[in-house]
């Protein structure tokens, strides 16, 4: 007779082997989401935008320390859903994770200016001045 822990264990080794979940040998990231980003210099600053569409600004939390920048979204939705007719109410609650950091090259001051406008993030960061 099988234990149920063997049993267990032989069906979610067996669950990542299926061919859907494997890419040229290598297991697939069912949880990777693709971000949209560009980073580019101009002459007086280093820019990063990222689309982040469907949020509210401050929903945003954004930080540079030693020369790191990141970006945080953390956001919760309530839905309340009410049926009349039987006097039902159900609740939904959506939670909205991302984080993305992003090195940044030496001649990177930590001044920055964020804005966010239809869905895209841009963050300007200031060079460093040579005196």
């Amino acid at each position: 007779m099988i234990k149920k822990s063997e049993l267990i264990a032989e069906l979610f080794h067996n669950f990542f082997e299926k061919k859907e979940f494997q890419e040229e040998g290598k297991l697939l990231n069912l949880h990777h989401c693709p971000v949209d980003k560009d980073f580019y210099e101009t002459n007086t600053d280093w820019v990063a935008t990222i689309k982040l569409p469907d949020l509210d600004e401050t929903d945003l939390e954004v930080s540079l320390e030693h020369n790191l920048l990141e970006v945080k979204v953390n956001k919760i939705s309530e839905l309340k859903k009410e049926d009349l007719k039987t006097g039902l109410v159900s609740y939904c609650k959506e939670v909205t994770s991302f984080y993305k950091s992003i090195p940044l090259p030496e001649t990177a001051s930590e001044r920055f200016v964020k804005n966010y406008k239809n869905g895209v993030l841009e963050v300007k960061i200031a060079k460093k001045v040579n005196i």
